[in-house]
C-alpha cells in the first residue's frame, strides 16, 4: 500500500511587501556573488533579489485584497536609488545575511518614508510592528555556518551596482521549496 499525504488547503499564504531593482543592478550583483565562498554561503538567485519593505509571514488569503488596496493608497513619486556597497547582518563575527546596500541620499530617505507608511498601514490591519528599524538592503547570500568574509567586504565595500527607479510597491507571495523560494507578484 502506498501512502500519499493529502495537503490541506489552509487558506494561508506567506507574504511580503517589496520593491524591485533593475536588471542591470541584478547583473552587477551576480558578478560579485561569484566572489562569495560557495561552499559556505548560499547565494540568492539574482532574479529574486529585491528590497523588502515588510515581511508579513503566513497570512489569511482573505486579507490579500485589503492589503493590496492599502498598498495602492500609498502615493509617492518615482524614487531614484543607487545600489552601492556590501555588508553583513548582524555583525562580521556572527553573519546571518550578506547584503548590498543603498546610497544614503534623497531617494534612500524617500524609500524609508514609504516603508514607514507601509508599516503603519499593515499595523492598522493587525500585523505586528517590526522588531527592528527599517534598514533597506538587498540580501545576496546567507551563510551555511561560520564564515570569514573580511576580504570580500574589503574588496567590494565601495562597489556601485547601478541606479534604478522604484515606481511601485509589490505584494509578493513566497513559496518555500527544497530548491529555494519561489516568489510571485499578487
Amino acid at each position: 500500500m502506498i501512502f500519499i499525504p493529502i495537503l490541506a488547503d489552509t487558506g494561508m499564504v506567506r507574504l511580503f511587501i517589496a520593491v524591485e531593482i533593475s536588471d542591470d543592478a541584478r547583473e552587477r550583483i551576480a558578478e560579485i556573488q561569484k566572489d562569495l565562498p560557495s561552499d559556505s554561503i548560499k547565494v540568492v538567485d539574482p532574479r529574486l533579489i529585491h528590497i523588502t519593505l515588510k515581511f508579513l509571514g503566513e497570512t489569511d488569503e482573505s486579507k490579500v485584497q485589503k492589503i493590496k488596496k492599502e498598498l495602492a493608497s500609498i502615493k509617492f513619486s518615482h524614487i531614484k536609488l543607487k545600489c552601492k556597497g556590501v555588508g553583513v547582518f548582524p555583525s562580521e563575527k556572527f553573519i546571518r545575511v550578506v547584503w548590498c546596500g543603498l546610497e544614503e541620499d534623497e531617494g534612500f530617505i524617500q524609500l524609508k518614508e514609504v516603508a514607514d507608511e507601509v508599516e503603519k498601514k499593515m499595523m492598522a490591519m493587525g500585523f505586528e510592528k517590526n522588531d527592528y528599524p527599517f534598514s533597506p538592503h538587498l540580501t545576496i547570500g546567507r551563510p551555511r555556518g561560520k564564515v570569514d568574509l573580511a576580504e570580500f567586504l574589503k574588496k567590494h565595500k565601495a562597489d556601485e551596482f547601478g541606479d534604478f527607479t522604484v515606481a511601485e510597491i509589490k505584494l509578493k507571495k513566497s513559496t518555500l521549496t527544497p530548491k529555494g523560494p519561489i516568489y510571485e507578484d499578487i
